[in-house]
């Protein structure tokens, strides 16, 4: 995870690398997930960006106005 607070902007990225470790944890119902993520960011005038990696893997970033 990397958290980012620049001058206009705070950002947080979260980084996987494709080996499937979140298959051993057990989803927990009600969850609102990448929608949910990007809902708050807009609420905030920010955004999300989601994604599969080159290379395999996935990320989720947010960038929410400071």
């Amino acid at each position: 995870m990397t958290l980012d607070w620049r001058a206009d902007t705070l950002v947080v990225e979260i980084v996987d690398d494709g080996r499937g470790a979140a298959a051993l944890v057990e989803a927990r119902p009600g969850g609102q997930g990448l929608t949910g993520i990007e809902e708050r960011a807009r609420l905030h005038g920010g955004r999300s960006i989601t994604g599969p990696r080159g290379g395999g893997g996935y990320r989720v970033r947010a960038e929410v106005p400071a």
